[in-house]
């Protein structure tokens, strides 16, 4: 019965490493888009190709060509992830793939036209643009419609709207 049980221990951890060892295999070769910059705003510039002069006093900076990222707390509790482009549209800029029940248009400030997703009452991506850059908000742990307006305001001093 110890061998039996020995044996099988034995085949279930060969069967795991091949399993991890096949995976990382797809992997390899394959470079992260991403550039981390910290606070620097100009290695994101470098690497977006764009400016995103955001003015704000703790944030970390991450960019890949044609996405300036800035991630900052909302609160102690939650970090909103910011993310300008000129290449990708809204929707998919954020990266958040989940569907979510609330999924609609709103108008910001009761003016400036938004596509959020959501629930009944939270916001967890928030996307808007303008003539020339889209711009995506996330927080994983949801934000307020006030909070939202709040982004946006630092939004509108980057860029016009």
């Amino acid at each position: 019965m110890r061998k039996s049980i020995v044996t099988l221990f034995l085949i279930s951890l060969c069967c795991l490493f091949s399993g991890c060892t096949e995976d990382k295999q797809h992997f390899v070769g394959m470079s992260n888009p991403w550039h981390e910059c910290n606070m620097d705003l100009d290695c994101g510039a470098k690497y977006a190709g764009f400016k995103f002069p955001v003015v704000l006093s703790n944030y970390t900076v991450r960019a890949m060509d044609g996405i300036f990222e800035v991630r900052y707390p909302l609160d102690e509790f939650r970090d909103v992830i910011v993310r300008k482009s000129n290449k990708y549209k809204t929707d998919m800029l954020s990266g958040v793939y989940i569907d979510y029940p609330v999924n609609k248009e709103i108008k910001i400030k009761s003016e400036y036209p938004a596509q959020i997703r959501g629930t009944e009452d939270k916001i967890y991506v928030l996307n808007v643009h303008n003539s020339k850059n889209y711009y995506s908000a996330y927080c994983e742990k949801g934000m307020s419609l006030k909070e939202a307006e709040g982004i946006f305001e630092v939004l509108k001093t980057v860029d016009k709207f």
